[in-house]
């Protein structure tokens, strides 16, 4: 019997649907996230007008593996990574109504959660790189076997991610991620700031998740400005840092990596920077194409359902082994009394 599936990205700017019957594309579509803050019901109704059996739910900064109608309150915590009273995109509102519609929907796990990524390499970080990441980082396996004619572990690849706020960069090993960083880690993205002096950290004293969120391009330039538009400013300080920064992490990643291949693939809204990038990279970078027309996290997302459902993707889900997760987001930090959550 078919079973259909869904994958979702919650994204800063977009929510992006994707559906798989078969293995097959049936199903995109993109919902601003202003009208998902607004009425988080409109999810419950497109799952419900698909007629899902399967789906990889929004995932926030992940869990290990986990069903959706058996989280706790304390995994629900973790999920949104938030301080009482405060709301991070409606995301816990969103959770209790997938409950309610019955469907087989999962919580996936965060970079950092992965067994693949070495335990002194999650020393002192969250944010490795969000499940959206991981869901990225599987389309992109896949495709690389597919145009390459190989199997899933034997695929390496530095992977790119330039989102509309954060940047993310990964390590992928023999299939598997083996490193990444996050976008709060990564060094400045569209929207964020990225990575923080910790000195800086001390002046700004207490301060809001929303901060995490300024200080990137967008800030130093003082305006907005389509993607595009961007491409013009190579003069300014906002370009500079932006394009150095990420060939910064790449670097970083390629650390990881060590010896063997050392081929570089860029998704995300920003992707129209590959060019740009490759000359200061010194080689030719790859795009990820995708299937769809939507974000490729949530193509990503769809692959991992329909792997968890027993489809043509199996394999790929063994591959980053995303079953052998274990640890909490939050092991692994050495400072002193840290407060795990309020």
């Amino acid at each position: 019997m078919s079973r259909r599936v869904l994958g979702i990205d919650p994204g800063t700017s977009s929510w992006d649907f994707v559906g798989l019957e078969h293995g097959r594309l049936f199903y995109e579509h993109t919902i601003p996230t202003s009208e998902i803050k607004s009425n988080p019901l409109k999810i419950t109704e497109l799952i419900e007008s698909l007629n899902i059996d399967l789906m990889v739910a929004p995932s926030g900064y992940g869990l290990p593996l986990k069903k959706v109608n058996e989280l706790t309150s304390l995994d629900c915590k973790l999920i949104a990574l938030k301080r009482e009273g405060e709301i991070v995109m409606g995301l816990s509102k969103v959770l209790e109504l997938l409950k309610e519609t019955g469907v087989e929907a999962y919580i996936i796990p965060g970079v950092k959660h992965l067994p693949t990524v070495p335990e002194f390499r999650k020393i002192n970080k969250i944010d490795m790189g969000t499940p959206d990441k991981v869901c990225t980082a599987a389309l992109a396996i896949a495709e690389h076997a597919r145009r390459l004619g190989i199997d899933y572990d034997q695929t390496s690849f530095v992977l790119v991610e330039l989102g509309s706020a954060f940047n993310a960069v990964l390590a992928i090993k023999d299939g598997k991620i083996i490193d990444g960083i996050g976008g709060t880690l990564a060094q400045p993205g569209f929207s964020a700031a990225g990575r923080m002096d910790g000195e800086l950290a001390y002046l700004l004293g207490g301060f809001e998740k929303e901060l995490l969120y300024r200080g990137g391009v967008k800030d130093i330039l003082g305006k907005d400005i389509p993607r595009e538009e961007f491409l013009k400013e190579k003069n300014t300080l906002a370009f500079k840092a932006y394009v150095e920064g990420i060939a910064k992490d790449v670097a970083e990643m390629r650390v990881s990596l060590g010896s063997g291949p050392q081929e570089v693939l860029i998704s995300g809204k920003l992707a129209v920077f590959k060019h740009v990038l490759s000359e200061k990279l010194g080689k030719e970078i790859g795009e990820v194409k995708g299937f769809a027309s939507v974000k490729q996290a949530a193509q990503g997302a769809a692959l991992l359902a329909d792997g968890l459902a027993g489809g043509i993707y199996t394999k790929l889900v063994e591959c980053l082994e995303l079953k052998h997760c274990r640890h909490s987001i939050l092991d692994f930090i050495f400072l002193g009394d840290f407060a795990q959550l309020p």
